[in-house]
């Protein structure tokens, strides 16, 4: 439930300084603009002052909106999911970055020969090979290189290849040269890109446990400047943990088969083929429950979204065996492509 104050809002007090969601609204009540922050008064406020940075959106926002809209969230971190969610329904049309599926950036770990850490999109993904292991971040790219590189001041990462050591090394900031490691128990501790990793995927990160002691080592022994270069490192894992979400290859797209019997339309099984890599990997059947007020296009478009809330696939293709009329049809992949921001094939087989 939203909160709604009308504009021009002289005092910005009654807005609360929690975490939440905010949406600006024009006179005909239309979504102009949609976001999270972690202090809501703050932030809204910034838009109604004059800025030099992103003049034109700011100005659109100050002449075009009639209402502001905000909601409480507990924490920043559902504040932001919550914000995508409505930027993937609502598409507002001031929403100029893209906070839909392609603000996902990926961590791809690969071996050439020792283990490289990369950054990526989806739109500027290298080839992938065959032994990459690729793991998604909710968060832009250029955010997520900048807290990898933080990571990296007290991380080191190889980047070295066959013929010549890496920059690191080089330039005499790194102890060890890769193409000089000869046994497998050197190799593996010197692993930082697993070391990660690890401390990205465990609840309880021994990384951060190190990093927090030596940041108090530093401190008591009066070295505050390496402590707050470390401090800036604990500081950029933290948030690129909270923003893992774990395993996914981009093209990981599944199909989902919805088969609609004539005489239960209430419990409906769901066939899922997942895949990996490109390849076909398991096959899994839900049962799903349909309430009787609810449609058979916003049955399917509410199951999509919360398969893909849990596993972070994308709908490649729905089969259904219920043919649809064409007004039906068509709402319901525009559904699909506005939530998804790409199309997704919708077939009609009578078995």
């Amino acid at each position: 439930m939203f909160n709604r104050v009308s504009t021009p809002l002289k005092d910005f007090s009654i807005i609360p300084t929690s975490p939440g969601i905010y949406r600006f609204l024009d006179e005909y009540q239309d979504i102009l603009y949609i976001g999270a922050s972690k202090n809501l008064q703050k932030r809204i406020s910034q838009y109604f002052k004059r800025s030099k940075l992103m003049k034109k959106k700011y100005s659109q926002i100050q002449i075009l909106t009639r209402y502001i809209e905000y909601q409480e969230c507990c924490n920043e971190e559902v504040a932001f999911e919550t914000e995508r969610i409505q930027i993937w329904t609502n598409q507002p049309r001031l929403n100029v970055r893209n906070n839909g599926i392609h603000s996902f950036s990926y961590l791809i770990l690969r071996k050439m020969p020792h283990i490289h850490l990369l950054t990526s999109t989806e739109e500027v993904l290298p080839k992938l090979k065959e032994h990459d292991e690729i793991y998604r971040i909710n968060i832009h790219f250029k955010k997520l290189q900048i807290l990898v590189e933080q990571i990296r001041r007290n991380l080191k990462f190889c980047t070295s290849t066959d013929t010549r050591s890496c920059w690191e090394y080089q330039l005499n900031l790194c102890t060890r040269n890769c193409d000089q490691i000869k046994s497998r128990d050197d190799q593996i501790e010197a692993n930082n890109e697993k070391k990660l990793i690890n401390a990205l995927k465990s609840s309880s990160s021994e990384l951060i446990s190190e990093w927090t002691e030596y940041i108090e080592f530093l401190i008591d022994h009066m070295e505050f400047e390496e402590a707050q270069r470390v401090c800036t490192s604990l500081k950029a894992l933290k948030v690129l943990k909270r923003r893992f979400v774990g395993v996914g290859h981009p093209y990981d797209q599944n199909t989902f088969i919805f088969k609609i019997s004539a005489d239960s339309t209430k419990l409906i099984p769901t066939t899922i083929y997942s895949y990996q890599n490109g390849k076909i990997v398991s096959k899994n059947t839900h049962i799903a429950q349909r309430t009787e007020n609810m449609s058979l296009e916003v049955f399917i478009l509410y199951y999509l979204q919360e398969y893909f809330q849990k596993n972070t696939t994308i709908p490649k293709k729905v089969t259904i065996n219920h043919q649809l009329d064409s007004k039906n049809q068509f709402r319901l992949k525009k559904w699909m492509r506005r939530y998804f921001h790409k199309p997704v094939l919708l077939e009609y087989c009578k078995n």
